[in-house]
C-alpha cells in the first residue's frame, strides 16, 4: 500500500536533504547546506506519523502499536513528540513499510539538534578553526 508522505510545509529535513540537487565534498559548502535546512524548527518524526501516516492508513494509534508489537503508551509518547524515536521503533516502522529507519533517525537527529541549539549554553571557545581555501 502506498502511503502519501508528508505534503505539509513542515516536510522532513532528511527528505529535503536527500533530494537536494547540489552535492559538494567541500566542508564549507556542506556546513552551509546543513545549516540552511536545520534552522527553521524541523518537525519531530512522530508528528508526521500522527498527522499524515495514521490518517492515510485509516489506523488509530492502538492499532499501529499492536501491528508493530510496541506498547501503545510508548508509541503515543513518540507520536506526541515527548520521546525521541530510537532505532527499535524506527526499524519496526521500516518493516511495516512505513519509510526507512534511517529516515526516521535522521529526522530525530535534526529535531534534537535544533532543540539543543535553542537552549542556552555556557560560552565555549572553539579549539580549532579550519582554514577554508
Amino acid at each position: 500500500m502506498a502511503v502519501p508522505w508528508c505534503s505539509s510545509p513542515r516536510s522532513s529535513p532528511a527528505a529535503a536533504l536527500s533530494h537536494h540537487p547540489v552535492q559538494s565534498t567541500t566542508t564549507k559548502h556542506n556546513r552551509l547546506l546543513e545549516e540552511s535546512f536545520y534552522y527553521d524548527n524541523p518537525p519531530h518524526p512522530g508528528e508526521a506519523l500522527r498527522l499524515d501516516v495514521l490518517p492515510a492508513l485509516g489506523m488509530n494509534l492502538d492499532a499501529l502499536a499492536a501491528h508493530l508489537g510496541y506498547s501503545s503508551r510508548q508509541l503515543r509518547s513518540v507520536l506526541n513528540g515527548r520521546t525521541p524515536i530510537h532505532a527499535d521503533p524506527a526499524h519496526r516502522l521500516e518493516l511495516a513499510g512505513l519509510g526507512t529507519a534511517r529516515q526516521y533517525l535522521a529526522e530525530q537527529q535534526a529535531w534534537s539538534l535544533w532543540q539543543a541549539r535553542q537552549r542556552p549554553h555556557p560560552p565555549i571557545a572553539p579549539l580549532y578553526t579550519p582554514q577554508y581555501t
